[in-house]
């Protein structure tokens, strides 16, 4: 398979993610015939040098394979731009994409929805009927239609947020901020307490206190800033105006 290990190593060449060891073996056997025809297929569904790199567990797969997954992913309502941003898709069976979008659908996903959290596609069928169900001790089914991506989330991820949230006083029906865990959750909030309220280890211990009960009402009166990024969090709070 010498002529497949050259192949590779040029379409993989200056790239700067490399497939891990074991896909790069299993792909070292392939065919180099068949890598090209994959490779030429991913170039024209508009993936980058760079994406195909980083999946290049699908140089691997039969191209009539990919092209018979992308048929049927355009056929279940997904444009060419949202399959191309989830890869993972093309090399889910049928099946499995069949029974994902059977089940969203009827929980009462739109179309539309189900296109926004494409990645929900390619889950494993019976983790996503759990997840579903553990959500449904928390939120109503109406919460969980509103917020489409939480059924993709752990049962652990779900459960420690919520337990979060709560403690915090914030309503976690309302603010279904489980997408993320407690501990990011509590990187932002020591952000805001940094950048905001100026908290620094060589306060004396009641200055701190006081400054962590102002950050946590803060959050509690704008949960929504546990959504943001660092960078719009010193945006939106902690830019101070200029006073002219």
């Amino acid at each position: 398979m010498e002529e497949s290990g050259q192949l590779l190593h040029e379409i993989l060449a200056e790239r700067p993610q490399k497939p891990n060891p074991t896909t790069m073996e299993i792909l070292s056997h392939i065919p180099a015939n068949t890598m090209d025809a994959s490779h030429s297929f991913l170039l024209e569904l508009g993936l980058t040098p760079e994406q195909i790199a980083s999946r290049a567990d699908l140089l691997g797969r039969n191209h009539e394979s990919l092209q018979r997954n992308l048929v049927f992913l355009k056929a279940l309502g997904l444009t060419t731009e949202k399959i191309a941003t989830h890869t993972a898709l093309l090399s889910r069976d049928p099946d499995t994409l069949q029974r994902n979008f059977n089940f969203l659908r009827a929980l009462g996903f739109t179309p539309e929805n189900i296109e926004s959290q494409a990645a929900l596609l390619s889950r494993d069928p019976d983790t996503l009927q759990r997840n579903f169900e553990y959500l449904r001790r928390f939120f109503s089914k109406a919460s969980i239609l509103k917020n489409p991506s939480i059924i993709g989330n752990s049962q652990e991820t779900v459960e420690g947020s919520v337990q979060f949230l709560h403690s915090l006083g914030i309503d976690y029906e309302t603010y279904s901020f489980v997408n993320t865990t407690p501990s990011c959750k509590r990187h932002k909030i020591a952000f805001l307490l940094r950048e905001k309220f100026g908290y620094s280890q060589d306060l004396a211990q009641e200055e701190k206190k006081e400054l962590i009960a102002k950050a946590r009402e803060f959050v509690r009166r704008n949960p929504f800033a546990l959504r943001f990024s660092e960078k719009r969090i010193k945006e939106k709070f902690c830019t101070k105006i200029p006073i002219a």
